[in-house]
Formats: structure tokens, sequence, C-alpha cells
């Protein structure tokens, strides 16, 4: 195992991931009463760009090179249009709801790699795919109920969060 390789770290990090998301979450639906999707986006996407100005500027800015401008630019529009479904999402749906369909990413992320980038499929991630869109059909339960407008902006959320991940 590398030096840097730590299992308590990585327990710490994916905690303070946790902990990150669901204080997200729950600060969107409450500032949703008072503030626009876009307001939130913004505050959010400024503070993020602070936070990493400032461990530019002691690492080196020399981290942020690339010779791909184009599709970085393409892939943060496709995540933002993500995250301002996810926010509307938010707002219309109960948090169980949004967490439950959030897990629909990978599929998304599966299918457009498929696609995109001539994934190769074997039985068993076929099987996990059908077990996955099983899985949105009991959370959505169509025919049974309507299907709201809130879990169809989720399922758009979590195909463009699947897009920039495949």
């Amino acid at each position: 195992m590398p030096a840097t390789a730590s299992p308590l770290k990585a327990i710490a990090w994916m905690a303070a991931a946790l902990a990150s998301f669901s204080i997200m979450a729950v600060s969107v639906r409450e500032l949703s009463a008072d503030m626009h999707a876009f307001q939130m986006l913004f505050i959010r996407s400024a503070i993020g760009v602070g936070l990493l100005a400032a461990l530019l500027s002691f690492r080196g800015w020399g981290h942020i090179r690339t010779a791909r401008l184009p599709a970085h630019a393409l892939r943060n529009v496709i995540h933002f249009g993500g995250q301002t479904f996810w926010i509307f999402g938010i707002t219309l749906l109960p948090l169980a709801t949004v967490s439950a369909i959030e897990f629909t990413t990978p599929i998304w992320g599966s299918l457009l790699a498929i696609l995109f980038l001539r994934e190769r499929m074997h039985l068993g991630r076929w099987v996990a795919l059908a077990l996955g869109a099983l899985g949105i059909l009991v959370i959505l339960r169509p025919g049974l109920e309507v299907v709201s407008i809130g879990a169809v902006i989720m399922l758009g959320c979590t195909f463009l969060f699947g897009a920039t991940r495949s």
C-alpha cells in the first residue's frame, strides 16, 4: 500500500463528503422559500471558485492547465444543468425520494458509456442495469401513480450527472 493511502483518511473524506451533501440538500430546501435556484447556484459557485483560487494560490496555478478546454467547458455546462435540476427537484420532492432517484446516476453513466465510449458489456452488467431500471420503476410507480414533475426533473438531473461521469 502506498504511503499516502490511508483507510482512516479515506473514511474521514467520505464522511465529510456525505455531511457536506446532506447539509447542502437541507440548506437548499430551507433557502428555496426565499431564494431562486440560480441565486443559490451563483453563491455556491462563487464560494467554490473562491476556495479553489485560495488553494491554487498556495499550490500553484499550473495545476489547472489543460489541452481540452472546450471539453471541460461542455462538461461544466452539463453539470451546471444537472445542479439546476437538482435544486428544483429538492424543492418539489421529499429528500428521501431525491436521494433514491439520485442513485440512478450510474445507470445513465453506464448507458452513455455504452453508446459513446463503446464500453464492453457482459451479462452481470446488463443484469445490474436491468435491476437499476426496475428500481426506478419501483420508486416512481408509473401507472399506479402519476409521475410528478419533480420526479421527471430529478431523472433529468441524474441523466446530466451521469453524462458528466461517463
